[in-house]
């Protein structure tokens, strides 16, 4: 380890996998979250490996500094948890938002003020199951910014044994990363499927074929993106035979808000902005908020 940080994490899987391995590394680690973080067993395993948990916070302390703030919570939880730190005034050296794939951080400004998180995605799958922190590996792992900041971050990763790497042209990643989470978060939450059994039907493979060429022709229109082909090869290639649930169907079946409306709604809202179809998106919108879920 080169060196010791006093890191906060707040999230629920994600900041639990983090918060777990950078603990393992060293860091004087603070997870705070909500029912399943405080109710984490004392030792977790991920990837039949026994971890320590790290410190598990009920409320987060007045006035306290940290070098790192990492905020790996949902996105509709966001605002709720950037004004928490404002009440309490807790001071961050650096703060890093986990966004899964392309958000407008607009709507955050006027909390975020001039202290604009730096930006972490991740590409890979992550739920707790008990004392279990379930994983599934795309071999992409976590990309940040290009910064001196974001070299430092992912240097801190890599140390964790986290596969992290700075990316020069982040905002286009994200756009790539937002195709699959269009593609399959809501239909694995609609259809009640894993991954795998999503790409196993061929009704649905024609759907997320559909969803897949609307959200192209969209962000395509904003980034310099790869081949709709070699795009779509990446996504069958990660996702395909992965025996796991999106993030999306486990907060829809637990009865709680979806980020459905930073993924498929924020597709509907660029689609319409440039006059383009945005059909296939709208469908997974509105079945999400008429169906009886949460939203």
């Amino acid at each position: 380890m080169e060196g010791e940080n006093k890191i906060l994490v707040v999230g629920g899987a994600v900041g639990t996998f983090l918060a777990t391995k950078l603990h393992a590394d060293g860091q004087r680690v603070d997870l705070f979250g909500r029912s399943k973080v405080t109710a984490l067993p004392d030792q977790l395993r991920i990837q039949e490996k026994l971890y320590e948990s790290p410190s598990r916070l009920l409320e987060l302390p007045r006035d306290a500094s940290y070098e790192y703030v990492i905020l790996a919570t949902k996105l509709h939880h966001l605002r709720e948890v950037l004004e928490l730190l404002q009440t309490v005034r807790l001071r961050a050296e650096k703060v890093f938002s986990v966004q899964n794939g392309l958000v407008d951080n607009a709507q955050f400004a006027q909390i975020f003020g001039n202290h604009i998180p730096h930006i972490a995605s991740v590409f890979d799958g992550f739920r707790l199951d008990g004392d279990r922190l379930l994983t599934t590996n795309t071999g992409r792992g976590w990309k940040v910014e290009d910064t001196s900041e974001g070299r430092d971050f992912a240097a801190m990763l890599s140390r964790a044994s986290i596969l992290c790497a700075a990316e020069p042209n982040l905002d286009r990643v994200r756009a790539e990363k937002s195709l699959a989470n269009c593609c399959l978060n809501g239909l694995s939450a609609i259809l009640n499927k894993t991954f795998a059994e999503l790409f196993s039907d061929p009704e649905t493979l024609r759907r997320i074929e559909r969803l897949f060429d609307e959200c192209y022709a969209i962000l395509s229109t904003e980034f310099r993106l790869e081949s709709a082909d070699v795009l779509k090869e990446h996504m069958v290639k990660d996702w395909r035979y992965a025996e796991h649930y999106s993030s999306t169907w486990q907060d829809y079946t637990a009865g709680k808000p979806t980020e459905i409306e930073y993924l498929n709604g924020y597709m509907v809202k660029l689609g319409q902005e440039k006059r383009l179809p945005v059909w296939e998106n709208l469908r997974i919108v509105e079945a999400l908020d008429h169906s009886g879920g949460s939203q």
